[in-house]
């Protein structure tokens, strides 16, 4: 059925993930690969050390110094409209930025989490590639794992329909979620049925 109204309405199945934190932290750790705790184990060796909330302008600053713009179509309408919404977010409480840094003070990978009811949703999720050597991003969201353990938190990896992402966030034991992506509208697709 699910199927049969996808092909007719235009939804498109996509895919996300969730990681439930009601279980303690050890509880949570063992579901995680043995490639996330050796990234985990190899970022806390090189002496990271976790960042809450960072610094907004240098968060958006590392942000778009490390996005691909070809890979990701990223153009500067683009940045204006990120710096525009983290920044309100941040003012209006309801989002939070965590970080990791070196022993120098660089800034490696950086997360941005909205807080919305029982969720926290990762919006922003970006790494250096000296960051992305010594699993900084590994780093971030096992402290916010560990942060947010034994609560009735949700983690929403979001960004999940994509094979690499995905693999990323499965790595820490989340469960997959399906949900649909509208792309037409029924006006648009009764008049295609009656032309």
């Amino acid at each position: 059925i699910a199927s049969a109204v996808s092909d007719v309405f235009g939804f498109l199945p996509k895919k996300n993930l969730l990681l439930s934190l009601k279980s303690n932290y050890n509880q949570l750790i063992s579901q995680f690969t043995g490639s996330h705790r050796r990234n985990i184990a190899k970022a806390e060796k090189k002496g990271l050390a976790f960042i809450e909330d960072a610094a907004l302008k240098q968060v958006q600053k590392f942000y778009i110094e490390n996005v691909n713009p070809q890979k990701e179509n990223f153009k500067p309408k683009h940045a204006a409209i990120f710096k525009a919404l983290t920044s309100e977010l941040v003012k209006r409480e309801k989002a939070k930025i965590f970080a990791a840094i070196d022993d120098s003070g660089k800034l490696l990978a950086a997360v941005v989490v909205i807080i919305h009811h029982n969720r926290l949703i990762g919006i922003i999720n970006t790494s250096s590639i000296p960051g992305k050597q010594i699993g900084a991003s590994h780093f971030v969201f096992d402290n916010i794992i560990k942060k947010y353990a034994a609560t009735d938190l949700v983690l929403d990896f979001e960004g999940s329909s994509i094979p690499g992402i995905a693999r990323f966030y499965e790595g820490f034991g989340a469960q997959e979620e399906r949900f649909f992506n509208y792309q037409h509208t029924i006006i648009r697709r009764l008049t295609n049925v009656f032309k």
